[in-house]
């Protein structure tokens, strides 16, 4: 027969060990804030809106060719990426914000479709193409500006490229 090994904790009332080791555990947990100064959440919205009215600009202008925006709105996301980062004080690569990009598919597989359905239609696919060419950027910019920020709370100074994952 197994005996339970109970202890005493301040308010003298008695419970299990395994109890009181979590009780311990939880009140030695920390909610540290996301908090960034004002200056360079500034800073990052800046980056955020001006690379969303840049694709939204090229998606205005490509609009009658369904999918050929693509090739010019990846490489300004992918700079907007690399500028958050350095906001952060992470250096991030091409081909990591490439991943960070991709990790979000499902939104651009959702721009091409409509770009497809709708693109060729003049005005209309105009715009459709710049509102979805500028809500994505402006989607993918502050998820990526959310996890950076999240990490450098959290005094994970340096982002290694593992962590640097957008889910």
């Amino acid at each position: 027969m197994e005996e339970s090994k109970n202890v005493k904790n301040e308010n003298e009332t008695t419970m299990d060990v395994e109890e009181a080791k979590v009780k311990e555990d939880t009140e030695k947990m920390e909610i540290i804030p996301c908090v960034i100064s004002a200056a360079k959440r500034e800073k990052c919205e800046k980056i955020i809106h001006t690379a969303a009215i840049a694709c939204g600009g090229v998606g205005t202008g490509f609009a009658q060719l369904p999918l050929a925006d693509s090739a010019i709105i990846t490489p300004i996301q992918i700079a907007m990426i690399v500028n958050l980062g350095k906001e952060f004080g992470v250096e991030i690569t091409d081909s990591m914000a490439m991943g960070i990009i991709g990790g979000l598919s499902g939104a651009i597989v959702g721009r091409c479709v409509s770009s497809v359905l709708f693109g060729w239609v003049p005005v209309v696919g105009n715009v459709v193409n710049t509102a979805t060419a500028a809500g994505l950027t402006e989607a993918i910019g502050h998820l990526a500006m959310k996890k950076f920020e999240e990490d450098y709370s959290t005094g994970n100074k340096p982002i290694k490229a593992s962590k640097v994952v957008i889910a």
